[in-house]
């Protein structure tokens, strides 16, 4: 994967031949308390989503130009040892052997690169909170406890994802107006770009 300094990512990867990677409460868990333990230090999670047989993270790479080598590299090799780490963890609960990921996590810059006014952002935002609904897992977001969209609707106090960089990001001015806006329907079109 490449990354440079100061930029949003779409960051996200399934499960091999799309089977399950979370199989309960407990591992979503896991793997949350292990992906802010891994990748908070070298990037801010704006947005996530654990779904039975992927995942989602909306992310910023917070660190300067002058470091950018040695952080991508290192983000990276984190992304790496997250994906690792679960999968001994899972392989090792469930008695079972052999890679849980497919090959290449994918990492998807969210600005048109032939036009940088142009962001995917908000797409890649909503349809993120979205997926549960969208895969028919539960009627209402409020309902899907492996998201952000708790945290932002003041549901939960939750510390992964950066709610305050979030919001100004979006420009919601409050609570009320992320639920609204959280709920609008997203162009199929537009959803391509995140990929």
């Amino acid at each position: 994967m490449e990354f440079r300094a100061q930029r949003y990512y779409h960051i996200y990867n399934q499960g091999n031949n799309r089977k399950k990677i979370f199989f309960e409460q407990e591992n979503y868990l896991f793997f949350l308390s292990k992906a802010q333990k891994l990748l908070q230090p070298e990037l801010t999670v704006i947005a996530y989503c654990l779904m039975p047989n992927h995942f989602h993270f909306l992310v910023y790479t917070d660190y300067q130009q002058s470091e950018e080598e040695a952080q991508d590299n290192k983000l990276s090799i984190q992304l790496g040892s997250l994906l690792s780490s679960y999968t001994k963890a899972v392989n090792k609960r469930y008695n079972r052997s052999g890679s849980l990921f497919r090959t290449h996590t994918k990492a998807k810059y969210l600005v048109h690169k032939r036009d940088p006014a142009r962001s995917y952002i908000p797409t890649c935002f909503h349809y993120i909170h979205q997926n549960p609904v969208r895969a028919a897992l539960v009627d209402h977001l409020k309902d899907w406890p492996y998201s952000f969209y708790l945290d932002y609707a003041g549901y939960r106090n939750g510390n992964l994802p950066d709610i305050q960089q979030g919001m100004d990001l979006m420009e919601f001015k409050n609570q009320e107006q992320f639920k609204e806006k959280s709920q609008e329907a997203l162009n199929p079109s537009a959803i391509q770009n995140i990929w």
